[in-house]
């Protein structure tokens, strides 16, 4: 299963994730008429996943903060799926895995489409 990020020119092969999630956010809005019915103008659904990590190293985590600190959209490749996505990334708050500070960590990456 190889699923990379990359920006610009470094590119980045994330190690398998413990869980992997799927969805959708819309892009429009909800309008109430007067007569009550609901009427609704969607411009766009953007995809966004979520890669759980239960059990992330010290070096793959700053490898992918590195990545965010850039500040730049990142192409999103998950082979085994045939997700090939312009995304943002963003990163949960670590949480450090009991019996292992410092070394292993709990985290989150949302990728979410430009």
């Amino acid at each position: 299963m190889a699923i990379t990020l990359t920006v610009d020119e470094t590119t980045l092969t994330l190690p398998s994730p413990n869980s992997f999630s799927f969805g959708y956010i819309r892009q429009g809005a909800y309008t109430k008429t007067l007569d009550g019915t609901l009427r609704r103008a969607i411009n766009s659904d953007k995809e966004q996943y979520v890669l759980g990590y239960s059990k992330m190293s010290t070096n793959d985590f700053s490898s992918i903060k590195t990545l965010y600190d850039l500040r730049e959209v990142a192409t999103f490749v998950f082979g085994d799926l045939n997700i090939d996505k312009t995304v943002h990334i963003d990163i949960s708050n670590r949480e450090f895995v009991p019996g292992n500070p410092g070394y292993y960590s709990s985290v989150e990456i949302t990728l979410q489409e430009v």
